[in-house]
């Protein structure tokens, strides 16, 4: 076989160079019949984005939650699914246990114990997305509204990994605010009170 780096390889413009790079006619066989399935998965994703893109017509609170930054297509959809309906939780903190963010204490002879976990019943899926959701924020060259709660929020507790799970109890928060209460995204949503100071100053800042 021929040794390669990177996805040049999964590429239509360079294909027939590595093709032609095979040294036998059975494995350039091999290959062509490897590029016919990923062009085939290529294509059925294609047609799986555009079914959802179809669904947004039927569920316009789908629509709202991708105004929310690093909520797109396909994870307001994710959302969507899994909470079913928002009055099912009647308190965000039951919206964040069920999503596995909830701190669990532990107590023994009824005193507390000094370790805490998450809570791990729940759906791990909507943990991983809103964990996503916070790396596509900080991912982006300019400030968003998670980006800069997450700083907000870094800044006050001094702890990154209360930052970040404090950003991602947030965005659902917010999802499930938008559903639940019939409006439209705001971006100070995402602001609470003890941290938009803060963030006017981080987005004041070039």
């Amino acid at each position: 076989m021929v040794g390669v780096t990177g996805t040049g390889v999964c590429s239509k413009k360079y294909r027939d160079s590595f093709l032609d790079a095979l040294p036998t006619r059975a494995r350039r066989g091999r290959m062509k019949r490897l590029y016919a399935r990923l062009d085939e998965a290529g294509r059925l994703r294609e047609e799986s984005h555009a079914a959802m893109v179809e669904l947004d017509r039927c569920y316009p609170e789908i629509k709202k939650f991708q105004c929310v930054p690093g909520i797109g297509v396909l994870r307001s959809h994710v959302f969507s699914a899994f909470i079913q309906t928002p009055d099912r939780f009647a308190t965000k903190q039951k919206l964040w246990s069920y999503c596995r963010l909830w701190i669990l204490e532990r107590s023994s002879a009824g005193k507390p114990l000094a370790y805490k976990r998450l809570n791990h019943l729940g759906s791990g899926t909507l943990q991983a997305m809103s964990y996503q959701c916070w790396q596509s924020a900080l991912r982006t060259k300019e400030p968003n509204e998670d980006s800069l709660f997450y700083k907000a929020s870094l800044e006050r507790t001094g702890n990154k990994v209360h930052a970040r799970l404090n950003t991602q109890r947030k965005v659902l928060t917010v999802l499930w605010t938008i559903w639940k209460n019939g409006v439209d995204y705001n971006p100070r949503l995402l602001y609470s009170s003890p941290t938009s100071a803060v963030i006017t100053q981080a987005a004041a800042t070039p």
